[in-house]
């Protein structure tokens, strides 16, 4: 009578393997956060390709520009260009009208920058427009760069600070 009793037991019954589906709702809010980033970040890649290219070829006839013309010419074809480049993204009503120190005043708030308020922006329009007591040399590097820099750092203005830049001007084109 000496039997195994371990001879009577039933095997082991195993728990079935759990399954991966539908996963717990941490992984749905993942699954969602994932597929919502890429749609904005989808959108914003086509809208920004959409927005510049104006920006790009701009910076392309710049660059060409640079390469190919004296300094004069480099001047009077680096404010065409920017002139240009704002008519593209302000319109003409607000653009066209605006020269001189005006003007300068314009880059320079329609991309928060101070780089053409300066004996820079001054030097472009001499150059530019062929002002014979011009003794510098232009500093086509530095033009370039501020160019390049306006181009992509422009923005839509609000008119008030249009209003201002002009107002600025009017003086100062008075005295001269």
């Amino acid at each position: 009578m000496n039997t195994n009793p371990l001879a009577n037991l039933e095997p082991i019954l195993e728990p079935t393997a759990i399954s991966w589906f539908p996963p717990a709702p941490g992984w749905w809010v993942l699954a969602g956060m994932l597929v919502l980033g890429t749609i904005i970040g989808a959108v914003y890649l086509y809208k920004r390709k959409q927005y510049a290219p104006h920006r790009r070829e701009a910076k392309r006839l710049l660059k060409k520009l640079a390469r190919n013309s004296t300094d004069q010419q480099f001047a009077a074809g680096a404010n065409a260009l920017l002139k240009r480049t704002a008519l593209v993204t302000y319109g003409q009503s607000i653009v066209s009208a605006l020269h001189g120190e005006a003007w300068l005043i314009f880059l320079d708030r329609s991309a928060d920058l101070g780089l053409f308020t300066t004996p820079l922006g001054t030097a472009m329009l001499e150059y530019a427009y062929g002002k014979p007591d011009v003794v510098t040399a232009l500093p086509r590097a530095q033009l370039l760069q501020a160019c390049i820099t306006w181009i992509n750092a422009h923005h839509i203005i609000n008119h008030d600070l249009l209003a201002q830049a002009r107002s600025q001007a009017v003086p100062a084109i008075a005295t001269s």
